[in-house]
C-alpha cells in the first residue's frame, strides 16, 4: 500500500508545483502596487487600512504557495543551474519579454549567465517577474540602436544599457512610479522599475542606478 502511495503523492505534488506558481503569478502584483498604494496614501484612513489588509494577506498567501512550490522542488530532479540563472533564462522566454523585445528590435539585448553558487533570498516565481521587469524597463529606456548587457558576479547582476544618463534634478524621481525617459511605444506607463524596485525590498535586495559614460547601469545586489 505504501509503494503504491509513492506515484499518488508524487502527481499531488507535482500538481502543488503548479498551482502555487499560477498563484505567485497572481499574488507579485499584488503585493507589489499595494505597496505603491501605501506609500502614496495618507496613513490611518480608512482606505489605507483596507488597502494594508490585501497587502498582509498577499503576504501571506505568497508564503503558503512558496511552501508548496519547495514542497514540488523537492520531488523534482531540479538542474544544478543557478536558482538565479533559471529565472532570468524563463523571464527572456516569456511571451510578455518577446513582446517588448519585438517591438523594440532595433536593441540588442545580451545575456551572460550567472556562476552557479549566486544565493538568493527571492522565491522562484518573484525572481522570473523581477528579472522579466528590470529587463522590460532597459529595453524600453534605451535609446533606437542602444544595447542592454546583463551581468553577474556572486552576489549581484547589473544591466547595463545604453541612452542618455538620467539629469541630476531627475535622478531622485528614477524609481517613482510613472518615471520613464522615452516615450513608450507599447502604452505602459513606467512603473516596471518601481515595481521591481520594491520586489528587491520585500526580498532583502537592493537595486541601485549608476551613470555610465554611454548609459546607465542597473545594481542588484543580492546579499
Amino acid at each position: 500500500m505504501e509503494n503504491n502511495s509513492i506515484p499518488n503523492r508524487k502527481v499531488v505534488e507535482l500538481i502543488s508545483g503548479g498551482v502555487s506558481h499560477d498563484l505567485n503569478n497572481i499574488i507579485g502584483p499584488i503585493l507589489g502596487f499595494t505597496e505603491l498604494l501605501l506609500e502614496e496614501m495618507e496613513q490611518g484612513t480608512s482606505m489605507h487600512e483596507d488597502i494594508s489588509l490585501i497587502h498582509d494577506a498577499a503576504i501571506r498567501l505568497r508564503d503558503f504557495t512558496n511552501d508548496l512550490i519547495t514542497l514540488s522542488n523537492n520531488s523534482i530532479n531540479k538542474p544544478t543551474e543557478s536558482l538565479l540563472n533559471l529565472a532570468a533564462k524563463n523571464a527572456i522566454d516569456s511571451s510578455a519579454f518577446r513582446e517588448i523585445a519585438s517591438a523594440y528590435s532595433d536593441v540588442q539585448f545580451n545575456y551572460s549567465e550567472s556562476p552557479t553558487g549566486v544565493m538568493v533570498n527571492f522565491p522562484e516565481t518573484e525572481l522570473e517577474r523581477f528579472c522579466c521587469a528590470l529587463f522590460t524597463h532597459c529595453i524600453e529606456a534605451s535609446e533606437p540602436n542602444g544595447e542592454v548587457t546583463v551581468c553577474h558576479t556572486d552576489d549581484s547582476m547589473s544591466i547595463s544599457y545604453g541612452g542618455r544618463t538620467v539629469p541630476s534634478e531627475e535622478k531622485q524621481n528614477y524609481f517613482l512610479p510613472y518615471y520613464a525617459k522615452r516615450e513608450l511605444e507599447i502604452g505602459r506607463k513606467g512603473l516596471l522599475l518601481s515595481f521591481a524596485k520594491k520586489l528587491a525590498e520585500i526580498n532583502s535586495a537592493t537595486l541601485t542606478h549608476e551613470d555610465l559614460p554611454d548609459g546607465n547601469k542597473l545594481i542588484i545586489n543580492f546579499s
